[in-house]
């Protein structure tokens, strides 16, 4: 857990570079100090984008470690508010039709997760194994398919509702598969108070 002093240390590099942030978030020369900060405060992964109607964030990663979240948590706890800025302690849902670009050169294609689906097997605890499953997981290597799967369940979702809920997300054939619910629908399935198993 990085000390109080380096929280505010870092929140304090991170106003000066707000500003040129605020004038262009591709700016390569604060996106590079903003990762030389994000590196020394700890092992986090981290984003910045659009937010709301011309408001934007910045979301530190725990890289899916529950431990982790409890850092980023306290780290985003002691951030001074700034006016047009949200600060999350993880990555949050994507806002995005659902198309994965997966591959590069000849073998990228473009996966379409939102009429992928998902079954679910919630324990008494609430926590969720998901088995996701579409053709087009069907095609790709097992790894790749995995992979893709879990990346999909990240974005739809968000990594603080992942390391909460969620034990392990497989992909699997298809043809051995209930069709269950859509993905893009996961997310309002999780956040219900008690979800079943579907």
């Amino acid at each position: 857990m990085p000390s109080e002093a380096s929280i505010d240390r870092f929140w304090q590099q991170f106003a000066k570079l707000a500003t040129g942030l605020e004038r262009d978030l591709a700016d390569e020369g604060a996106l590079a100090s903003l990762e030389r900060s994000v590196s020394a405060l700890g092992p986090y992964d981290w984003e910045v984008g659009p937010s709301g109607v011309q408001g934007r964030a910045l979301a530190l990663s725990p890289r899916g470690d529950p431990d982790l979240l409890v850092e980023t948590r306290a780290v985003v706890g002691r951030a001074p508010p700034r006016a047009g800025w949200v600060y999350l302690p993880a990555l949050p849902p994507k806002e995005w039709t659902g198309q994965l670009v997966w591959g590069t050169g000849v073998a990228k294609r473009v996966l379409q997760t939102a009429a992928w689906h998902a079954v679910l097997y919630e324990y008494p605890d609430g926590k969720v194994e998901i088995d996701v499953h579409d053709p087009e997981l069907d095609a790709l290597t097992p790894e790749d398919a995995e992979s893709a799967a879990r990346l999909a369940v990240v974005s739809w979702i968000g990594e603080e509702l992942v390391i909460e809920r969620v034990l392990d997300v497989k992909s699997v054939p298809t043809r051995s598969q209930a069709r269950g619910i859509l993905l893009r629908s996961l997310r309002e399935v999780l956040s219900s108070a008690g979800s079943q198993s579907v």
